[in-house]
């Protein structure tokens, strides 16, 4: 197309010499003549008159001024308007509590799960309220870990009741009968211990698990004389039988256990224990 040799001058000088065919020449003259307007917006000027041949009266580009602030609102309102949306729509799609039937298989996602004290699961349903997986209904018998589930997993689990008080439906991962006992409110739970205060350690007592929690099961104890009123005990893990924990019908809200007083301290909290003496 086209070539280009050199040669030293002798005077320092570099000659080109150079052979150009017509479409070569075409080109170059092309490129001449963009020259000046590339060169002004390389060093920030603009054309006036936009023309393509080198022009003298340039003025600086001018920048609009950039607003943080205003460009910071204006992304928070496309996010709260997205937000809304989203909630409209999720809205939208929520069933009524009342919706749901004791027995129906539901599937979910884990959003909350509170550890401390009586460990509960909080799932998303598709209900208009989360609903509520406790410790004890997490799996059969009394659960070996911590926390059998965790947050953002993916449960599938069966409607074990719906408080309407509460406006809460309560699940169960739980195989068999979904038959519970009534929930006693703390009002209705006995704590005066004065009835248990003369059995003796020895003696075995009656007993109903109220609930499962991580570090064992509050039970309801009979006393073996005088007043029948069930007092409200705490049975530790460590004092769990050998046999109690893999057995679902005693590891269970309801269940029907053997107990002994293990200990009832100046505060009228009682103790006790399934082991043998």
């Amino acid at each position: 197309f086209h070539s280009f040799s050199f040669r030293q001058h002798s005077r320092g000088e570099m000659v080109v010499r150079h052979a150009l065919g017509p479409w070569a020449l075409l080109t170059f003259f092309c490129l001449l003549a963009s020259w000046p307007r590339n060169w002004c917006f390389s060093q920030g000027f603009a054309c006036p008159t936009r023309r393509r041949c080198g022009a003298t009266a340039l003025e600086p580009l001018r920048a609009e001024p950039f607003d943080l602030e205003a460009m910071l609102a204006k992304y928070e309102q496309q996010e709260e308007t997205a937000d809304e949306q989203t909630d409209e729509k999720a809205a939208e799609a929520k069933r009524p509590l009342s919706s749901f039937q004791v027995g129906e298989t539901v599937k979910g996602r884990v959003n909350f799960m509170n550890v401390r004290g009586p460990s509960v699961a909080y799932v998303d349903i598709g209900a208009e309220k989360d609903a509520a997986l406790e410790f004890g209904e997490m799996e059969d018998g009394f659960p070996a870990k911590l926390t059998p589930v965790r947050k953002g997993q993916k449960v599938e689990a069966r409607v074990l009741e719906y408080d309407l008080k509460a406006e809460r439906i309560y699940l169960t991962r739980r195989s068999g009968d979904l038959a519970r006992p009534r929930r006693l409110t703390l009002e209705e739970e006995n704590h005066n211990p004065e009835p248990l205060r003369r059995v003796a350690q020895s003696e075995w007592l009656d007993a109903e698990v109220l609930s499962l929690v991580t570090f064992g099961a509050f039970v309801n104890v009979y006393p073996s004389w005088g007043d029948k009123t069930p007092v409200v005990g705490l049975l530790h893990k460590k004092e769990f039988a050998a046999d109690f924990a893999q057995d679902p019908e005693k590891a269970i809200r309801g269940g029907r256990i053997k107990v002994r007083k293990l200990s009832l301290n100046s505060r009228g909290e009682l103790k006790v224990t399934m082991k043998q003496p």
